[in-house]
């Protein structure tokens, strides 16, 4: 049995942040955790959400998109032992973690563990059940936070977010934008010169 999620970043603080506050859960917490938390992942570049403009969340617990397979065909795997039927991949969103303090970055992190741990009274259902009540469930994650102990953490997570974070989205928006734009087009200048097979239209090369 797992005894801790997979890390699958290589960010310093981000890893910093995640064994300060690991280190200072309850073994019974840590489980349920474990129960639902797969690995930790992390995106290192500006998501854009279409109309809606850049994503500014610090970082999200999401249902892991893998496929068990039985007699040949996918199957999602069956709750079992408590846990919840999906594990989840808990995901952090590096530029935006970057604006916040340590102190506030580790309460990012207490309260995405406390969103897990809370996911494993839930089973199968625990993402739908988040997404019909958000707003509460934010405050649930909160007020467990704060009762593992990371009280400080999540008043600099909340005042950052206020104070900071949010206007920075805002102010650098149109910039982080047009970068955005520039990558894109790059990318589509390089799929139209190289095709769908990335051969420059020849045929008379082997790729090794």
């Amino acid at each position: 049995m797992r005894n801790r999620p997979l890390i699958r970043t290589r960010s310093p603080r981000l890893r910093t942040a995640f064994e300060a506050v690991w280190g200072r859960l309850s073994l019974l917490d840590r489980q349920r955790v474990v129960n639902v938390v797969e690995k930790v992942v992390a995106d290192k570049e500006w998501k854009w959400l279409g109309f809606a403009g850049l994503n500014p969340e610090s970082a999200g617990l999401y249902p892991a998109a893998r496929l068990l397979k039985r007699d040949g065909l996918p199957l999602w795997p069956s709750a079992g032992g408590g846990s919840a039927s999906r594990p989840a991949t808990l995901r952090f969103h590096l530029p935006v973690c970057r604006l916040f303090s340590d102190r506030a970055l580790r309460g990012v992190v207490a309260h995405e563990l406390a969103h897990a741990a809370r996911a494993s009274r839930f089973g199968e259902e625990w993402h739908d059940r988040f997404q019909a009540r958000y707003d509460q469930e934010e405050k649930a994650a909160d007020r467990l936070a704060r009762r593992w102990g990371f009280v400080s953490e999540i008043q600099a997570l909340r005042r950052e977010r206020r104070l900071t974070v949010n206007p920075w989205v805002a102010r650098h928006e149109p910039t982080v934008a047009r970068r955005f734009e520039r990558r894109e087009a790059r990318i589509r200048d390089l799929f139209d010169r190289l095709g769908p097979g990335g051969m420059l239209g020849r045929t008379d090369r082997t790729v090794t």
